[in-house]
């Protein structure tokens, strides 16, 4: 797991319980990516915050398995 913070004092407004349900919810998924590679040694999922121009920016990314064809239109969407 890799955290890079280069948020230097971000602020933003908000709904601090979805915004940990959504992001507990992408970091636990990159984290199943992860665990089903074949080769589990060479996993990570990283986070990346930072700001830009007036929106803090949140980067989460793995190395996991990937979304299957058939839920890529799923990304996104709530149910």
């Amino acid at each position: 797991f890799r955290l890079k913070d280069r948020s230097y004092g971000l602020f933003a407004y908000i709904n601090e319980n979805a915004f940990h349900d959504a992001v507990s919810n992408i970091i636990e998924n990159a984290c199943d990516a992860v665990e089903m590679r074949l080769d589990k040694n060479n996993g990570y999922v990283s986070v990346d915050l930072y700001p830009e121009q007036d929106h803090a920016i949140i980067e989460i990314s793995d190395n996991g398995i990937g979304i299957p064809k058939e839920y890529l239109d799923k990304v996104g969407t709530y149910g």
